[in-house]
């Protein structure tokens, strides 16, 4: 089960340039047991990302670095794992959407690093 962190009300309205000059917008930061957590940002151009795969590997590593251990800094229980999720259009968490593109990555925290898990 996951719980909605909350956010300040400027985080969740910022939209953020990604690597490539896409824009993001966070839609919610997810806590579940164990001290993972799920960072899911809104996309409108990503299949345009997608189609730059050292854009997209960039994009996802500031996501979880530079938005997700920094909203993530005083959580309890610290950060183990972040999984960045990113969709091109908001979606409900757990249910599918077949026809909406989506990308995941994972990754262990390491102090102040996330340290991408390959599949």
């Amino acid at each position: 089960m996951a719980a909605v962190l909350p956010m300040p009300a400027s985080a969740q309205d910022a939209t953020v340039a990604l690597p490539g000059g896409q824009p993001a917008s966070i839609l919610e930061t997810l806590a579940e047991e164990g001290g993972v957590y799920r960072l899911r940002l809104v996309v409108p151009a990503l299949a345009d990302l997608v189609g730059a795969p050292a854009d997209l590997s960039a994009a996802m590593d500031m996501a979880c670095t530079d938005i997700a251990l920094p909203a993530l800094a005083d959580a309890a229980p610290a950060p183990a794992r972040i999984v960045v999720s990113m969709s091109e259009i908001p979606t409900e968490f757990g249910i599918a959407n077949p026809g909406v593109l989506q990308v995941f990555e994972a990754y262990t925290v390491d102090g102040d690093r996330c340290i991408w898990e390959p599949f």
